[in-house]
């Protein structure tokens, strides 16, 4: 349904539901307006495919869903009653604070919050994600729009705009195996903070620009929020040091998830063991560790 060109489905969706909208006003957020629209330019039917996880709640996701399929045990979308995320939010009240979904992918965790009535703002660096994420929102009508919030720009550390730099994010290709885990941040030039998404450490790739902003500017002060979701690739670190006064507002209420990936942490130069103990720092303590993923709280 809708997707078809120039985000005409999303402004019918305007019309008939509310919509979440920004935390602060606009010109408040070092981000360009283009961050927070639907761009499917180039973009086919033949491009993705919708899938729903059995609750009702519905996807778009990109055309090689077969291979998830035949292994939905490994699809987080496909069986999203074991994800970390979902028992987080079916036990959340939408009154306690907002859902903070960083590197969101297809929505598997930010649909499923909105779906149940958390405000949630969903951040993913990649423009095809970040279209799959818009067309979720017409799949799913008023349910999901009144509660969501997708913008297209990487997470981290600092604000490319207040820094005037360029970042480049390159646009993974789908007919790949996207299941590497080396498919995740390098950083190509350490002296100008420049992030590039490669397929293969050592290449020299171009790809579509994304701007870096920090969660602590996107929301204004005392913004309530329970659960900040992070899947960054390695760059966990530099997402929580951009969010160190949400979390200190937030210190008691606020779930932080977020994959540790020693191997992926050490390649952006990161130290898992000052990592943890950075939040330890800020009052939070160890609740949960599945495989990959931690909670803390």
């Amino acid at each position: 349904r809708g997707g078809g060109g120039g985000g005409g489905g999303e402004e019918e969706i305007e019309s008939r539901c509310k919509r979440l909208g920004l935390p602060q006003p606009m010109e408040s957020i070092p981000l360009h307006p283009e961050s927070y629209e639907f761009d499917p330019t180039g973009m086919t039917t033949t491009d993705f495919v919708m899938v729903t996880n059995g609750d009702t709640v519905h996807y778009a996701m990109h055309n090689d869903i077969e291979d998830l399929q035949a292994n939905p045990e490994e699809n987080a979308v496909l069986s999203n009653h074991d994800n970390i995320m979902w028992k987080i939010a079916k036990e959340a009240n939408p009154k306690d604070g907002v859902f903070i979904d960083v590197d969101g992918w297809v929505g598997d965790n930010s649909i499923i919050a909105a779906a149940m009535g958390m405000d949630t703002y969903a951040f993913e660096p990649t423009r095809y994600v970040t279209n799959m994420l818009h067309l979720d929102i017409l799949a799913n009508d008023c349910a999901v729009s009144e509660h969501l919030t997708v913008v297209n720009a990487l997470v981290g550390g600092y604000n490319s705009l207040d820094e005037n730099l360029d970042l480049i994010y390159h646009e993974m290709d789908f007919d790949d195996d996207f299941d590497d885990d080396y498919q995740g941040f390098t950083d190509t030039d350490p002296e100008m903070d420049v992030y590039l998404q490669e397929e293969d450490y050592g290449k020299d790739q171009d790809g579509p620009i994304a701007e870096m902003i920090t969660l602590d500017s996107f929301f204004p002060k005392k913004t309530k929020v329970q659960n900040l979701n992070i899947d960054a690739q390695g760059f966990e670190p530099q997402v929580i040091r951009g969010a160190e006064r949400i979390l200190k507002e937030n210190k008691g209420r606020l779930h932080v998830r977020f994959g540790f990936d020693e191997e992926l942490l050490l390649l952006a130069e990161n130290i898992p063991e000052d990592f943890l103990a950075y939040m330890k720092s800020l009052g939070y303590k160890e609740v949960l560790r599945d495989g990959g993923d931690i909670v803390m709280h």
